[in-house]
């Protein structure tokens, strides 16, 4: 299960409309059901609110009968985070917008997600070429993203366009790919005057 919040199953044999499936979180099934219907009627989503594994119990009841013993049944979700720049270069002095996205409706649990920041194979240095690389940022609980600004030195002077390059890490989702911005450099600011009297 792959960037959603919730796990969608239906019963493998729909002709059977009269069997009752019930979800549960305990395989003593003390309490409570998670989810339940019947038969191909029936709507079971299962919540995924955070990656990782799932454990979950499955009965099935036919009319007139008793409710068969629990089958245990493990889901895997997986969620993945989005790290990306505004604009692909600024000239130095512009600024970018560094942002942290969810896909789709995917939203940050209880808790919400920290995420730690890190300068990969970047020929620009913080403090010179930029700054505003913050060590973490954070998408608070039911919020689908964050964003920081990262602003650029337009006064000094550059040999060459710089390039940052952030990567992150957070427990337990996937960081898909690095964001890049390239900071090109100002040519007038590699001039030099000279005044004679």
């Amino acid at each position: 299960n792959e960037d959603a919040l919730s796990f969608d199953w239906k019963p493998e044999d729909l002709l059977h409309d009269h069997v009752m499936y019930r979800w549960y979180a305990h395989a003593d099934k003390t309490r409570g059901v998670i989810q339940e219907g019947k038969g191909a009627n029936g709507v079971y989503s299962i919540p995924t609110p955070k990656p990782g594994k799932y454990k979950y119990y499955i009965t099935s009841q036919e009319d007139g009968y008793c409710e068969n013993e629990a089958t245990e049944i493990e889901l895997t979700a997986v969620h993945h985070i989005q790290l990306t720049f505004d604009k692909p270069a600024v000239q130095q002095g512009e600024n970018a917008i560094l942002t942290a996205r969810l896909p789709g409706a995917v939203i940050a649990p209880d808790g919400g997600i920290t995420i730690t920041l890190n300068e990969t194979g970047s020929s620009a240095e913080k403090g010179i070429h930029y700054n505003g690389l913050l060590p973490s940022i954070y998408i608070p609980k039911g919020s689908n993203s964050v964003s920081i600004t990262i602003t650029t030195d337009g006064l000094i002077a550059m040999d060459a366009d710089k390039v940052l390059v952030v990567s992150g890490h957070a427990n337990d989702y996937i960081i898909k790919e690095a964001a890049s911005l390239t900071i090109t450099r100002n040519t007038d600011n590699n001039k030099i005057t000279l005044i004679f009297n």
